[in-house]
């Protein structure tokens, strides 16, 4: 409901109509990420439960998140604007290592556990907006999103019994993911004295979508599958108001709704049909 400045795109392309002179955007964003393995337990035929011990790891990771280019202009007697954008929807990066000891129902050690974990890639959009300013108090706006994703999770498992250290057990699983599709932001702002309203509709779109996977244990096994398919990407709204009890404040309040549960792929079956699952959970939608 505010979205006034060169970062308009990311939130109502209608107001980048509000600006008045050429403007460039830059945002940066910085994380950590902690990933905590607690209260776990090895579970195995034959074999009692043995406790797992609790162990950490984190990352730091910091990157440009954001940036644009707004040129606004006047037409039939109308403020007009134009962006080109670039906004890193998501950063898979991520490493870590755990190292996890395995005890039996004496609390004595008797297993040794490394994990490695590798996430790279990132999910972005390249976008053109194009906002006017029908009247003083409408404003209407559209971006074209050109979405890119190309990212992939891998992990390498050593185990080893104490008692026997030549004993090793590993597995190493990688998986890469790419997909290309393009949708549309339409936004409006409506603005009064007191006051602001503004929304955004996010449309759906089909994306061509490839995932590999590959899978290697300690006897030098094998497996690899792939798909090429198509990743059906959910609709989005937001919805926003703006209140301004003075000239010097202003309170915001923003809602969204992305169903999730609609993000899926499809996936062909023996009996010559497509099902779609969850992108998630990989559950049939």
């Amino acid at each position: 409901a505010i979205a006034d400045d060169a970062t308009a795109a990311s939130f109502n392309p209608a107001g980048l109509a509000q600006l008045l002179v050429p403007e460039v955007s830059m945002v940066g964003s910085a994380s950590r990420t902690e990933d905590a393995s607690t209260g776990f337990e090895s579970i195995g035929e034959g074999v009692p439960p043995l406790t797992l011990g609790n162990t950490t790891t984190d990352h730091d990771k910091s990157s440009l998140n954001f940036l644009s280019f707004t040129v606004p202009f006047r037409l039939a007697d109308r403020r007009w604007a134009f962006q080109a954008s670039k906004h890193r929807r998501v950063d898979f990066g991520f490493e870590g290592s755990l190292d996890i000891p395995v005890y039996d129902i004496d609390g004595e050690q008797v297993l040794q556990v490394s994990q490695t974990t590798l996430q790279d890639g990132d999910i972005t959009t390249l976008s053109v907006s194009l906002a006017v300013e029908l009247t003083r108090r409408t404003l209407i706006g559209l971006s074209v999103n050109r979405w890119n994703g190309d990212w992939g999770f891998g992990s390498f498992h050593e185990s080893w019994l104490l008692a026997d250290p030549s004993s090793v057990q590993s597995f190493t699983y990688r998986q890469t993911n790419a997909f290309e599709g393009t949708n549309f932001d339409l936004g409006i702002l409506l603005r009064y004295p007191k006051f602001n309203i503004g929304a955004r509709y996010s449309t759906s779109f089909d994306a061509d979508y490839s995932l590999r996977t590959q899978a290697v244990d300690s006897e030098g096994s094998e497996i690899l599958s792939g798909q090429d398919t198509t990743l059906h990407w959910p609709q989005r709204l937001n919805v926003g108001i703006a209140v301004k009890p003075t000239d010097r404040w202003t309170i915001a309040l923003d809602w969204g709704r992305t169903d999730w549960s609609d993000l899926t792929f499809d996936v062909s079956t023996d009996l010559g049909y497509d099902i779609a699952l969850n992108f998630f959970d990989f559950r049939r939608a």
